[in-house]
């Protein structure tokens, strides 16, 4: 077992849940040769993150529950109980899950800050509490920046029974004297099958939403549990109808739709662009194969319409504009002139 792992996966493949399940068989006392037993006392404090000898750490913003010193960071332990939470309800959340629980809808950037890496070198200072291990999580280790520098020489030269587990989505990000002291996993995406099997298992999901999903979701859990969870109020719909609007050049409509479209909220906004990006890639694998990964019928007409009255490059650049609609969106651009003005780009395409 490598002292210092760093799993590198894009956002839904299951770092953290994988994390767990590698402390978890560590630390099981009835584990056989594939799995842990579940049922020990070490397997349920793992599944309930209460272990004494794991330590996590993650971006953080300063609780507003708490009073903090002038100049005063805040710590991962500031944030435990909604940090605990957050995970149990969903491990596969992402940077953005996160910083929601912590800010709502407030634009507030959380770090993992050289007061936090001093609370992972007093954790490492002490004893291990009951199982002769210690884990040391860092979720998100890009947030780390330099200061990851102060905990150069306990990744490299850990104690005994003492092991470091970073999670990142962006490796080029992670520091590079940290890269060059831990072991890499990369962790490549989930294939549709996996993650119909989960829902269908997990959820209780019909088989044939479940198929559905698993192509939306292009290899994340996190979106296939969000897009499960407003299948009901269709977020697809929202982007069906807009683009229905803008096909059929109702110029009137548009700049009510873009008041619609605003009230949505950042996150419905970002996983509606999202769900778009994913039609685009079916219009062009339909252009050029002629089949289709999806089973909705209206999302069929609706690729099956772009692959036609497009070309390669006029449905490349509908991409290009959703990107750069996504990157907007992430920064905080006035939703409702963003999306009137992207009804205009859009329609150019026709």
């Amino acid at each position: 077992m490598p002292h210092a792992l760093l799993l590198v996966g894009s956002e839904g493949v299951g770092a953290l849940p994988i994390t767990l399940a590698i402390i978890q068989y560590l630390l099981c006392e009835n584990r056989s040769e594939f799995d842990s037993c579940g049922i020990c006392g070490p397997c349920k404090k793992v599944k309930k993150l209460i272990h004494p000898d794991i330590h996590f750490s993650k971006p953080v913003i300063k609780h507003p529950k708490l009073t903090y010193k002038a100049g005063e960071t805040a710590i991962s332990l500031d944030w435990m109980n909604e940090w605990r939470q957050a995970i149990l309800e969903n491990p596969y959340l992402n940077y953005n899950d996160w910083m929601q629980v912590q800010a709502g809808e407030t634009n507030a950037q959380g770090n993992i800050t050289a007061k936090e890496c001093g609370e992972i070198l007093k954790f490492l200072s002490l004893k291990s509490f009951e199982s002769g291990y210690k884990f040391v999580i860092i979720w998100m280790a890009e947030y780390l920046g330099n200061e990851g520098n102060r905990l150069l020489k306990q990744i490299e030269e850990p104690e005994d029974n003492t092991f470091f587990f970073l999670i990142a989505e962006n490796y080029e990000q992670v520091l590079g004297t940290i890269q060059s002291r831990s072991q890499l996993i990369k962790l490549p995406p989930l294939s549709n099958e996996e993650i119909t099997n989960a829902l269908v298992e997990q959820k209780q999901t019909l088989l044939e939403t479940a198929q559905s999903i698993s192509v939306l979701a292009d290899g994340n859990f996190n979106s296939a549990l969000k897009l499960l969870k407003e299948k009901d109020d269709s977020l697809e719909k929202t982007f069906l109808d807009w683009m229905q609007i803008i096909i059929r050049k109702q110029k009137k409509e548009w700049v009510t739709y873009a008041d619609q479209l605003a009230k949505l909220g950042r996150e419905n906004q970002k996983q509606m662009i999202k769900y778009g990006l994913i039609l685009l890639r079916q219009a062009t694998l339909f252009q050029n194969t002629n089949d289709f990964e999806i089973h909705n019928e209206r999302e069929k007409a609706y690729c099956s319409y772009l692959s036609q009255k497009l070309t390669v490059d006029k449905l490349q650049q509908f991409s290009q504009l959703m990107d750069e609609m996504y990157f907007q969106v992430e920064r905080n651009a006035n939703p409702k002139i963003l999306f009137l003005h992207n009804s205009f780009e859009i329609a150019e395409l026709f």
